[in-house]
């Protein structure tokens, strides 16, 4: 059946082509934005360090987190990353489980494991912030 439309449609080739181009500009196109100009505006304005969840709220600080709270590994993981550990007030008790955490030894100098099912706990850790992946 392929053999039959290529054999009718001898520019199928160039169509993929500029279908899978205009694809790749249109996905690169919407991910640029000027959330940079926004943040360097903010500063000027006397907000020193801004933040947008993924529902588009922007949450402003007067400085950066320092005391930060992960719910979930995915978050733990991209979190020791983006961060100095000692900023991490806490990690998800996953984080300690070597079948499924890639970040055992990373996260043992961070103090506390939060467990997600207690907001009087997490909030009796003073966090500036509490990141949670959007199915909490």
């Amino acid at each position: 059946m392929i053999k039959k439309y290529l054999e009718k449609d001898e520019n199928i080739i160039a169509k993929i082509i500029c279908f899978i181009l205009l694809v790749f500009v249109y996905n690169f196109c919407m991910g640029c934005s000027n959330q940079i100009e926004k943040n360097t505006e903010n500063d000027k304005i006397g907000n020193k360090y801004s933040i947008t969840d993924s529902t588009g709220t922007v949450i402003n600080f007067e400085k950066k987190p320092e005391k930060i709270v992960s719910l979930s590994i995915s978050t733990d993981e991209i979190l020791i990353d983006l961060v100095d550990s000692k900023r991490i007030t806490a990690v998800t008790y996953l984080a300690d489980d070597p079948e499924i955490s890639n970040i055992v030894d990373r996260v043992k100098s961070i103090p506390n494991r939060a467990y997600g099912n207690s907001a009087e706990a997490l909030l009796a850790m003073h966090p500036d912030i509490i990141i949670a992946a959007d199915f909490f």
